[in-house]
């Protein structure tokens, strides 16, 4: 079977590689930025699944060997499909400083590194990509003639429920997926209505190497949902950006949030900052409130990430007590 799957493999890239050298007019499309998201049509199956550069493919049922290429759909997927319909995942999945599903796949799931023909020997029916998904792999997968669900946004709360109701589209699994955002909805619900009427203080969303985060990113999204204000915003910057130690300290924020270790913790990334000379000075080192939070859910682009809100807001009004 495994040397079947193998000569499967490099058929399947050689008639790709022939395919598409007869497609020269199309060439063009295969850029990162040419490439769109998926759309799917029906809501029972048979499906129509209008792929990255428009081709269309039926799915007559739902897909029995996934193939997931981020750690977002590996995140995804754990909640709406059993795991022996996941034959393979990103190596990251195993990494509890980067993913919210270590222990979920078993060992006989495959860890893929990226490499296509590793991919293609999967014999997969759908295969989850994200924008960042290096083109040429994209344009290999298509060449393939493989269903490929890409993934193009992640900036709000918004992007990732309309990511996770692509998913379970393209999975027959949209109940579950409904059920879990209507529990996530109501997750926010609390939060706010908990920490509403508490003051806002000025948050500073901060890394060691300089990285911040503006509006335009879940940790921007997060902060506000938590009834802080992000002092970035006073900057005009925007997204994710790498700003000058001078500048963060200039804002004076009341409480620092950085991206590593547990949650609700002030570990080793946190003293290291506050046993800087330059920000003593600053109001959050004077009182304490730097904080590292868990990775796993802040650099999230899953259903996990609604679960950064309440650590933050339980951070941002400790005088509010549940």
């Amino acid at each position: 079977m495994t040397k079947n799957r193998s000569l499967i493999a490099i058929v399947a890239v050689l008639l790709g590689a022939l395919l598409l050298s007869q497609l020269d007019i199309r060439a063009g499309l295969f850029s990162n930025n040419a490439l769109t998201a998926t759309q799917i049509e029906g809501d029972t199956f048979p499906k129509t699944l209008t792929d990255a550069i428009g081709a269309r493919y039926t799915l007559e049922q739902p897909p029995r060997r996934i193939v997931s290429m981020t750690i977002g759909t590996d995140e995804i997927l754990a909640r709406l499909v059993p795991p022996d319909r996941v034959v393979g995942i990103t190596g990251l999945a195993d990494y509890p400083s980067l993913s919210n599903v270590t222990g979920h796949y078993p060992p006989a799931t495959k860890r893929l590194q990226g490499n296509i023909e590793e991919i293609l020997s999967l014999e997969p029916d759908l295969v989850f990509i994200a924008s960042y998904t290096q083109a040429e792999t994209v344009r290999q997968l298509l060449g393939a003639g493989i269903p490929v669900v890409r993934l193009t946004d992640f900036s709000s709360f918004k992007d990732l429920a309309t990511n996770i109701r692509l998913v379970a589209a393209a999975t027959g699994s949209s109940p579950k997926a409904e059920q879990q955002l209507t529990e996530l909805q109501q997750l926010l619900n609390r939060i706010k209505n908990t920490y509403r009427n508490a003051p806002q203080p000025r948050v500073l969303y901060y890394n060691l190497d300089g990285t911040t985060t503006g509006p335009g990113t879940t940790i921007d999204e997060i902060i506000r949902l938590a009834d802080g204000f992000n002092v970035i915003s006073e900057t005009g910057i925007q997204g994710s950006q790498t700003i000058s130690e001078e500048l963060a300290i200039s804002l004076a924020p009341d409480i620092i949030l950085m991206g590593t270790g547990a949650p609700d913790n002030q570990d080793s990334t946190a003293m290291q900052l506050m046993q800087r000379p330059a920000w003593k000075n600053v109001p959050a080192v004077i009182n304490r409130q730097v904080y590292s939070l868990k990775g796993a859910w802040l650099l999230s682009t899953s259903q996990y990430s609604w679960l950064a809100i309440e650590p933050v807001a339980r951070l941002l009004h400790p005088e509010i007590k549940k």
